[in-house]
């Protein structure tokens, strides 16, 4: 019984003799199991990191442009549990185009110093803003903000000579309001369409006058420096 055995063993120890390892397979093998190993400490990752993220049942509210020191901001109610996800639409050949996001850790970005917009007066805006997750998932949108540029006339510079007023042409005014002040009277207003006024029609003295541009479109009126003048 014995020797049976052992001439089995033999038989077996002799068969794996023969066996060949390949040494490829074998690099293969391990090299398969560590990336997948990789990929599932990845999802393990992502998982943790998505169901450890709050949700956002909120939305922010009233999205705005406020002027601050000359600059333009967008800005939306402080909030300090999430981040803002600016979404920046311009109205070209009648149609809002989205040329910029902008994501933002504060509830407000300078859009005065945003190299993608142009905010030349006249130009029209609409903006929303969602609330934003550290793993960059989105809650839902505002309602649209509409905005459009107005900007400041230049002033005009008025000069006074041989009884005649003048002043420099404003791009972009309608027309302009002469305010006079009489010797001893009230301020009287006269609308005119020129640069010049003829003063000959008025009585010889001293009047104290101002020229105000009026603007053609979206743009702010501007008033010139005080003049005094004297007719003769």
């Amino acid at each position: 019984m014995k020797e049976k055995k052992s001439q089995i063993d033999d038989n077996v120890i002799e068969n794996n003799k023969n066996v060949k390892v390949d040494p490829k397979k074998t690099k293969l093998i391990v090299f398969i199991s560590l990336i997948a190993v990789a990929i599932l400490a990845v999802i393990a990752g992502v998982v943790v990191f998505y169901l450890a993220s709050p949700d956002i049942k909120e939305v922010p509210q009233n999205l705005r442009v406020e002027q601050v020191d000359g600059d333009y901001y967008l800005t939306a109610d402080y909030q300090d549990d999430f981040g803002y996800y600016f979404v920046i639409e311009q109205n070209i050949n009648g149609e809002y185009i989205e040329i910029d996001v902008v994501e933002s850790d504060i509830n407000t970005i300078n859009l005065s110093k945003n190299a993608n917009i142009l905010l030349n007066a006249g130009s029209e805006f609409r903006f929303m803003v969602a609330f934003q997750n550290e793993n960059k998932s989105l809650g839902s949108f505002s309602n649209f903000a509409f905005w459009t540029v107005t900007g400041s006339l230049d002033k005009p510079v008025v000069s006074f000579e041989n009884n005649i007023l003048s002043w420099s042409s404003i791009l972009n005014a309608y027309n302009y309001t002469l305010k006079i002040t009489y010797p001893d009277t009230a301020t009287k207003d006269i609308e005119v369409f020129d640069t010049v006024f003829d003063m000959n029609q008025f009585e010889k003295g001293i009047y104290q006058i101002y020229v105000v541009a009026n603007p053609n479109g979206n743009f702010y009126s501007s008033t010139s420096n005080l003049i005094t003048v004297q007719v003769i």
